[in-house]
């Protein structure tokens, strides 16, 4: 049955429902039976024992199950013929608020920036197809491919810019009473998600580390402790917040694996909004950089010359001059161009300090609690090495902006 309803009112003539099924959990010992179980919610017109289901491995916090009919051809059917169900990893609640999460995806979907939510359920989510393939190492630095991410990176960092509201009321269903509309409301502010979530992590972490496990004894081996880095990141938050960055609508973990090419269109679309949240501009964009370096194997060295990085960063701010600024009736968008570039690439590069901190800290609790086939802790010890060493260097990097002026 359905316990509850997921409603969003975006606008006044837009009110967009998401099932919720509370009794419905997912075990992943029996997915076969439990996804067809599910498709005959949301999908009765399939032929149950004809479904195909395809269990993908990507994912490094949850698991993803797509779901088709027999005949599926992804070069003529329609989106609608492919369902993606998520069952959530073990503790990630503890870190990832989930109705805010399917916030997000209909906020991108209201937006055409993402496929529709078709239910939440105990322990995951269903939601739509994105056609195409995972760019890789090789594509993202073809021109033709970061042209088309940084003009969807601007189309959703704009959102926050078109001051829609968002709106999540929980309500009972059994009588269907829009009455109810108004319980559990949610909104969100502007303001920047940054600090919150390096307070969340590391208080996290806190309550739950031990003596012997292995973040313990990096720690200790590092000469760190919880404290210096709760301190690290209330001085990089500091610092950071003093750049000017704009706060806009970020997806906050664009890894290649979510970024989907369509070359039939061709386009690219986002996938993923777990971390979506307001954030900095040159957050959302150094963590993209960052994230160059690999996943399963960390390279520092992969990460973006200065030469690319200018060059991707003139390509975004095109676009955002052409679609933000311009819609504000600013006729000076060309306006000292170049220096505008150079701007932001020492935004970004202070940034990316923040995104390895932060996602150094993240698989630091990863590691105390997933039981994902993911190591956590190869992943994150890397990221916070880089972090201090190349803190200095980076936050020294001054604007040539403000030199200009001066």
């Amino acid at each position: 049955m359905v316990g509850k309803l997921l409603r969003l009112n975006m606008t006044d003539d837009l009110k967009l429902v998401v099932p919720h099924y509370s009794d419905f959990v997912f075990d992943q010992n029996h997915i076969k039976d439990d996804a067809r179980r599910l498709m005959e919610k949301l999908r009765p017109h399939w032929d149950a024992s004809t479904i195909e289901i395809k269990q993908f491995t990507e994912g490094i916090t949850n698991w993803l199950i797509g779901c088709f009919p027999l005949d599926f051809d992804s070069d003529k059917s329609e989106k609608d013929d492919v369902v993606l169900i998520r069952v959530y990893g073990r503790k990630t609640e503890l870190f990832i608020d989930r109705q805010k999460e399917i916030a997000n995806m209909l906020l991108m979907y209201q937006n055409g920036l993402s496929p529709p939510v078709f239910c939440s359920f105990a322990n995951g989510m269903a939601y739509g197809y994105s056609a195409g393939k995972v760019v890789d190492s090789t594509m993202v630095r073809q021109e033709y491919i970061y042209n088309l991410i940084c003009h969807q990176m601007v189309k959703m960092h704009s959102i926050s810019y078109k001051k829609q509201s968002i709106t999540l009321p929980i309500c009972d269903s059994s009588n269907n009473d829009d009455n109810n509309n108004n319980s559990g409301e949610m909104k969100n502010e502007a303001k920047a998600c940054l600090s919150r979530l390096f307070n969340k992590y590391l208080t996290l972490i806190a309550e739950s580390i031990t003596p012997d496990d292995p973040v313990s004894v990096f720690l200790n081996n590092e000469g760190i402790t919880l404290d210096d880095l709760t301190k690290e990141a209330d001085y990089l938050v500091e610092n950071l917040s003093k750049l000017g960055s704009p706060l806009v609508f970020c997806h906050n973990d664009l890894l290649l694996n979510n970024i989907i090419y369509d070359e039939r269109k061709p386009s690219i679309s986002f996938i993923d909004f777990e971390y979506a949240d307001i954030n900095y501009q040159a957050f959302d964009i150094a963590n993209h950089f960052n994230e160059f370096s690999g996943v399963d194997e960390y390279i520092p060295e992969m990460y973006p010359s200065k030469e690319f990085q200018l060059k991707w960063l003139s390509c975004y701010l095109k676009h955002w001059n052409q679609l933000v600024e311009s819609d504000e009736g600013d006729i000076h968008v060309n306006r000292q161009f170049d220096l505008r570039v150079e701007d932001l690439y020492v935004q970004v590069s202070k940034f990316s300090l923040a995104s390895n901190l932060l996602w150094g800290i993240w698989a630091l609790l990863q590691t105390i609690h997933s039981t994902i086939d993911f190591n956590f802790f190869a992943y994150g010890v890397p990221r916070i090495r880089e972090y201090f060493k190349r803190k200095h260097s980076l936050l020294s990097l001054s604007s040539p902006i403000k030199k200009h002026v001066s």
